[in-house]
């Protein structure tokens, strides 16, 4: 069952998005005029740069921790939100193709996978049949891809400069 707040948190934010987005994007397209550049490509870019946002409302649905629903202390919201940040940031690795350097392409699902781990941790818990109290424990298996991921893109970047 999903919570009431998460659901109209899930219309409010998509109601706000259609402001930067095709086929409403007005914002878009005053920002078309003002550059004077084709309003459909400029709100399609706008779109290429929010899509990293259009992920949260689904996150408030199918990951109710987000909202703090249930949650009844600091240091467990505070994780929460730093993982849902990070999390965030992984997908916005992956759609923009950048993170340190330049993604390859296989490096694209590995960022999608770590998404996966930070905003749904009890989702892969199920999975592999961890506890639903220890499904926290699934945040290190993420952090530990993304900063190993860290690495070989800083490697990388490094060897081409040289």
């Amino acid at each position: 069952m999903v919570p009431l707040m998460s659901a109209h948190l899930f219309c409010f934010y998509f109601g706000i998005l259609a402001d930067d987005t095709p086929p409403v994007g007005l914002a878009a397209y005053a920002a078309a005029a003002i550059a004077k550049s084709p309003p459909i490509q400029t709100g399609i870019q706008g779109f290429m740069y929010d899509i990293r946002t259009a992920i949260l409302p689904f996150m408030f649905i199918f990951n109710s921790d987000l909202i703090l629903h249930n949650i009844n202390n600091w240091p467990q919201g505070i994780l929460i939100f730093l993982m849902a940040c990070g999390g965030n940031f992984a997908f916005a690795s992956a759609t923009q193709g950048w993170f340190v350097g330049k993604n390859k392409i296989w490096e694209v699902p590995v960022f999608l996978f770590i998404t996966y781990l930070l905003m749904r941790p009890d989702s892969f818990a199920r999975i592999i049949g961890m506890p639903h109290e220890q499904r926290y424990y699934v945040y290190i298996l993420g952090l530990l891809i993304f900063g190993g991921l860290f690495l070989v893109q800083k490697y990388r970047v490094k060897s081409e400069k040289i």
